[in-house]
């Protein structure tokens, strides 16, 4: 929800703001929330923060109610936040031998292989709205024209667009992007079509990935796929860790409100669980999603 790596997993949803936003270097509005561009590892500017010049940040007339940050990566404490990374070579031969056939039967399924999106608009608009049926409370509405028209820029915004195409039909049935900077490549989208997953398409595409960065992974770079789920939650996580040995990388999480807004957390933080019983409608879901933070940000203090 609020890092780097998730910024930008809907920017291909996204409309163009109707009037100028205001910038903050080294900080990007996504959710309601300032959140820094910076990798995991990377210790983002703190002077917005401790100057109160973050909450001048708009997009698209609105401004952020939060700031959400995190330090001390990779420490050794057990912390109730994490990224999930993977920072070393993939060997299949670690894995269980029914692990193994899977993703063997995934490759023998499916040609994954860098291509043109633009090329594929029906297949993606397909994929995507399939697969959000799949999310958990969540009503996702795509706009099928803002996303064929975006399909050109993928290639100019992201560093590998993967796409898994079923051998016997050549139907495109999930893709993966990626975005690379220095030693850290983000996995900042990864969808499939839920028809074809019973053939190992997501086994496939994230094989690939991990074989064409061997060379990096080798040399003290890392793969990384978030950090832990608040509100969408999935099992992608889990998965990657049992298939390929993706890992948490503790860290401790921060939050700064904007004024006027923590005494409406701190009110509500007392009702949180029976707040969580009421999830299912959206306002409570987004209030809750806020409180589980509050919580998070309380333990990493202690």
């Amino acid at each position: 929800l609020l890092n780097a790596q998730s910024i930008t997993q809907r920017t291909e949803h996204q409309s163009p703001s109707s009037c100028p936003d205001v910038e903050i270097p080294g900080w990007h509005y996504y959710n309601h929330a300032a959140v820094p561009t910076t990798h995991p590892h990377e210790l983002p500017d703190l002077s917005p923060i401790n100057d109160n010049s973050i909450w001048n940040m708009t997009h698209s007339h609105h401004r952020p109610l939060l700031a959400v940050w995190t330090s001390d990566y990779d420490c050794k404490q057990e912390t109730q936040f994490w990224y999930i990374v993977k920072d070393t070579p993939f060997d299949i031969s670690q894995l269980k031998s029914k692990r193994r056939y899977e993703i063997t039967r995934g490759n023998r399924y499916f040609l994954v292989k860098e291509f043109e999106p633009s090329q594929y608009p029906e297949d993606i608009y397909s994929i995507i709205t399939e697969s959000y049926k799949s999310y958990n409370r969540i009503n996702v509405s795509v706009d099928k024209n803002k996303l064929f028209a975006g399909l050109a820029n993928w290639r100019k915004s992201y560093t590998n667009v993967y796409g898994a195409f079923f051998r016997e039909t050549g139907t495109l049935a999930g893709y993966t992007l990626t975005r690379r900077k220095g030693s850290c490549v983000g996995l900042i989208v990864h969808k499939t079509h839920p028809d074809f997953e019973k053939y190992q398409a997501s086994a496939a595409l994230i094989n690939k990935l991990l074989e064409d960065h061997r060379e990096l992974l080798s040399n003290g770079g890392y793969i990384c796929d978030g950090h832990r789920n608040i509100q969408h939650l999935t099992n992608f996580h889990d998965y990657l860790a049992k298939y390929f040995m993706f890992r948490r990388a503790y860290c401790r999480l921060h939050i700064a409100y904007r004024p006027g807004i923590k005494p409406l957390v701190k009110m509500l933080y007392p009702f949180r669980k029976l707040l969580r019983k009421f999830d299912s409608f959206t306002t409570i879901h987004h209030v809750n999603g806020v409180l589980t933070l509050e919580e998070i940000s309380r333990a990493s203090k202690l």
